[in-house]
């Protein structure tokens, strides 16, 4: 459920257009300058552009990390398991052990 839950996520995401704003100003000296920050005051007029933009860097960013999540939930899985086969084991033994005391005891007349 987790997987179906992160791939649709991502999809979302992946489909989900970036916006960003681009300033551009009119400087003293007569150039003009593009810039993702404010202008600065000395500038003499200033306009602001919204740019949409799909940014594939970002989709693939994403699916790297959801295969890395993915990859250490499994190791996680697998760690888990085979600490609670060892358990199993460790407590089999225990049962084991205290049944040969018991026969043993039996033996012995207690």
């Amino acid at each position: 459920m987790k997987k179906i839950t992160c791939i649709f996520f991502l999809l979302v995401v992946a489909q989900s257009p970036v916006y960003a704003e681009v300033f551009k100003c009119k400087l003293a000296s007569g150039k003009t300058a593009y810039q993702p920050v404010p202008c600065p005051p000395a500038t003499i007029e200033q306009d602001i552009f919204e740019i949409e933009t799909t940014n594939a860097d970002n989709i693939a960013k994403e699916q790297a990390q959801l295969a890395a999540r993915e990859a250490d939930f499994i190791a996680r899985e697998a760690a888990a398991l085979k600490e609670e086969q060892q358990r199993h084991e460790e407590l089999a033994r225990q049962k084991l052990i205290e049944i040969r005391r018991l026969r043993a005891l039996e033996r012995a007349g207690w």
